[in-house]
This record gives structure tokens, C-alpha cells and sequence, in this order.
């Protein structure tokens, strides 16, 4: 996704989305029974994520192959080692990862369609926000247009450190023209990109703050 760009923000040619009555009755349908389904699924407290063992993508894959070494050499492991239990978890596993990537695909089309949603939204509110800065603001809407330009400065600090940033210009009306009506800039006003956090690999940092796997030599 783009980031956001102040300077040369264009709106985009979007398909109109609408969802009817009939379709949010029918969504709400399949969520619930989908949350009825899952409700043999375990799980788990907070505390058990911090205390339960990482094991990353290639850990998968490690024992992907060594279980399937012991399926086929039961003697490997002596009788009551758990090795019909881990090999029916790992079965199990396998069979729900197929449903879960099937859940990652639809929360991908939600995803992708909010943010159609709320990309139209914003370039809309931006050009009533400047719309409001360059007329006189009717004193009912003094106060909005008060909290509107305040948020635009608590931005990131200016070079001279004072802390906070001008509210963003507010370009006169051009006066009209005796043969065309008269034309509004919309200014967009910058706006401060957020930062960007490293996410730690699987090999070198565990999840959830527990601890990691380590292959054996």
C-alpha cells in the first residue's frame, strides 16, 4: 500500500460499494455459525501464549519430515513415548491449517475492502477540511474546525524543536471569473508518516515472549 502522499494525492476511480440489507443479514449468518463451529477449539489464556514454545515456519517443516519418519518406523521410539499422540496432533494440525488458510483468504478481501472504504472517506474529509479553512466559518462550526487543524499539529517536532508544526496553510478563494465559475485548489495538508517497527524474524525471536525452538545437531 502507498504511503500517504500530502503533495500529490489523487483520487482514484473506485467501484461504488454497497452491501445490501439481505447481504449483511447473510454475513452475520455465517459469522455466527462459523463462531459455533470453532467452539471445540482450544483456547488459550494469556498467560499459556507467554509460557507455550515457539516453533516458527521451518520448525513446521522439521517436524513435518521427522514425524513422518516415525509413522513409518514406529520402533523408533520405545511404547508409551507419545508417539501415536504427537503423530495424531500433528494430523490434526495439518487438517486445520488447511481451513485456517482458508479464513487468511476472506480476512484478505475484508481487509483489502475496508481500506477502499476508508481511503475514499479521507480524501473526501481532506478537501472538506480545507474547504473550511478558506471560507468564514460559521461560529457553529468554529469548534470543529478547532479540533481539526489541532490535530494536525501534534505532528512530528520542527527543526527548531518546538514541538509542534503550523496548522496547515489556508489559500484564499481566487476570485471568480466573469465567464467560468470559480475554481478551489484543494491543498492537502501533510500529514506525518508513522513509524515503521522492525518485526523479528521467527529464527532469532520467539514469539509471545516464549522461548524458541532449537533444531537438534
Amino acid at each position: 500500500m502507498k504511503k500517504h502522499n500530502s503533495r500529490k494525492m489523487v483520487r482514484t476511480s473506485r467501484k461504488n460499494i454497497t452491501i445490501t440489507p439481505e447481504q449483511w443479514t447473510s454475513l452475520d449468518a455465517a459469522l455466527g455459525n462459523l463462531e459455533a463451529g470453532v467452539s471445540f477449539l482450544h483456547r488459550l489464556t494469556p498467560d499459556e501464549r507467554q509460557e507455550l514454545m515457539a516453533v516458527g515456519v521451518k520448525y513446521e517443516s522439521f517436524t513435518r519430515e521427522t514425524l513422518t519418519a516415525l509413522t513409518a518406523n514406529p520402533g523408533l521410539l520405545p511404547t508409551g513415548a507419545g508417539a501415536d499422540e504427537a503423530v495424531r496432533n500433528w494430523a490434526t494440525h495439518e487438517d486445520l491449517l488447511a481451513r485456517f488458510q482458508r479464513l487468511r483468504g476472506m480476512q484478505q478481501v475484508i481487509g483489502d475492502t475496508l481500506a477502499v472504504l476508508l481511503s475514499d472517506s479521507y480524501l473526501t474529509a481532506l478537501a472538506t477540511y480545507q474547504s473550511l479553512t478558506r471560507v468564514n466559518t460559521p461560529a457553529s462550526l468554529t469548534p470543529v474546525v478547532t479540533e481539526l487543524r489541532s490535530r494536525f499539529k501534534k505532528r512530528a517536532k520542527k527543526k527548531d524543536g518546538t514541538g509542534t508544526a503550523p496548522a496547515p496553510a489556508e489559500t484564499p478563494k481566487p476570485a471568480a471569473s466573469p465567464t467560468a465559475p470559480a475554481v478551489v485548489p484543494v491543498m492537502v495538508p501533510p500529514l506525518a508518516a508513522a513509524p515503521v517497527q522492525s518485526v523479528p524474524s521467527v529464527a532469532t525471536a520467539p514469539r509471545n515472549g516464549s522461548q524458541s525452538v532449537a533444531l537438534p545437531a
